[in-house]
Order: C-alpha cells, then sequence, then structure tokens
C-alpha cells in the first residue's frame, strides 16, 4: 500500500473539492518515482457529482490499492472516518525506465557485445520479468536464442559463454586452507563459468569434478 497522502500538505488547501485532493495524492505519488528517474503516466477515474459532494468532518485519506510497480491498474481509496464512507477510484499508473535492450537482431549463440546493446525506454510495471539497467551485467553472455530488435534483454534470454570445450588442456587449481597446488589436466566434458565439469589430472590420470574460474583453468577444494 501506498503511504496516505501527506494531512498537513491538503489541510493548506481547504476548501477545494475533493477531486482536487485525488489529483493532489496521485501528484505526490508520482513525484516518488520521478525523483528517482522513472517517467509516470497516469489516467485517473472522474468523481461523479454524488461523491464529489460526500460530507467529510476531516480531510479524508487517500491509499492506493496495490504498488504502483506491481502493474500499471490500480485503485484509489478515498475513506471518510465520520461519516464513515469509503470510495474507489479507478486509476492507471504507466511507469517506464530505461533498460537494456537489443540495439539490432541477436543470433542464437551470439556473444554480446556493446555493438548489439542499447538504452531504450520500456514500461515497466506492464509484466513481472528481470530486466538489466546496467550493460556489464549482459556483456560477454550468449544468447539462448534469437533475440529480435528493440526487445529487453531478460536473464531468460542469455546464457553464460562456454569457457572450455572437451578435450581442452586446463590448469588444475587446488587448495585447502594451508597450502596450494596447480597441476595440468584435460577437460572431458565442456563448461560455462561456474560449472562443475569432469578433469582428468595428467599426472596421476584420476578424473575429478572441478569448478570452471576461467577460460582453461578449474578449480577444486582438497
Amino acid at each position: 500500500m501506498e503511504p496516505s497522502v501527506d494531512e498537513s500538505t491538503i489541510e493548506q488547501a481547504q476548501g477545494i473539492k475533493l477531486t482536487q485532493h485525488l489529483h493532489l495524492y496521485v501528484d505526490q505519488q508520482v513525484s516518488a518515482f520521478e525523483d528517482k528517474g522513472f517517467r509516470v503516466e497516469t489516467k485517473i477515474g472522474k468523481l461523479s457529482p454524488h461523491i464529489e459532494a460526500k460530507p467529510c468532518d476531516s480531510v479524508p485519506a487517500f491509499e492506493l490499492k496495490r504498488e504502483i510497480t506491481e502493474g500499471e491498474h490500480n485503485t484509489v481509496v478515498i475513506a471518510c472516518h465520520k461519516p464513515n464512507w469509503q470510495v474507489y477510484i479507478p486509476a492507471q499508473f504507466k511507469l517506464f525506465d530505461q533498460l537494456i535492450s537489443a540495439s539490432t537482431s541477436v543470433g542464437k549463440n551470439t556473444r554480446l557485445t556493446h555493438a548489439h546493446l542499447e538504452l531504450s525506454e520500456h514500461q515497466v510495471n506492464k509484466g513481472r520479468y528481470a530486466n538489466y539497467k546496467n550493460s556489464q551485467d549482459v556483456i560477454g553472455m550468449v544468447a539462448k536464442r534469437t533475440i529480435r530488435q528493440g526487445a529487453i534483454i531478460k536473464p531468460s534470454h542469455l546464457r553464460a559463454p562456454t569457457l572450455i570445450q572437451r578435450g581442452d588442456e586446463v590448469l588444475i587449481s587446488a587448495q585447502n586452507s594451508s597450502i596450494a597446488i596447480q597441476m595440468k589436466g584435460e577437460a572431458l566434458s565442456a563448461g560455462a563459468l561456474g560449472q562443475q565439469i569432469r578433469v582428468k589430472n595428467l599426472s596421476s590420470n584420476r578424473v575429478i569434478k572441478a569448478q570452471v574460474i576461467d577460460s582453461g583453468r578449474v578449480s577444486v577444494f582438497m
């Protein structure tokens, strides 16, 4: 729930109509997001003359049914405690932000570079999905599928690049709390950063599981 409008602000506007109180409240909610760099488009339902004329001995309370970030369709609840009444006003808040998107069509299995990316404005409260605002979080990742030009880049579009191929010679780093040693090995399976792969120690011919830490490098803990 969004906080109620500051009563001291409304009290300075004594005598104004309920519609004006409503728009003052909405403006405060919008300003909070604009201060964070978002752009907001709003559409607020009109109050009927019957609602506009409702008596209230104190400043009505205003509240949103849900967070603006949760979806564009919302409801403003206006409540009076004496006499006791509530009205519900339909509202729409479209929230826009600058997100990383594809500047050109990106083919499946393409490793992303600066040339594939751009910042562009998109509505961010239309659907629930993760996105990126920093290109450094995306550069070097590989497209799982074709990404159309202009599409928002999502984590579901990407996978970590394969750093080691099956048959590659790798450097195995083995360590514990007191010692660290390195030895040569052969990758028995391909792997991306952070993945566990099977590796053969070329000194002992022993097959072990190791974690990919870089191109041509794996690590095990003794």
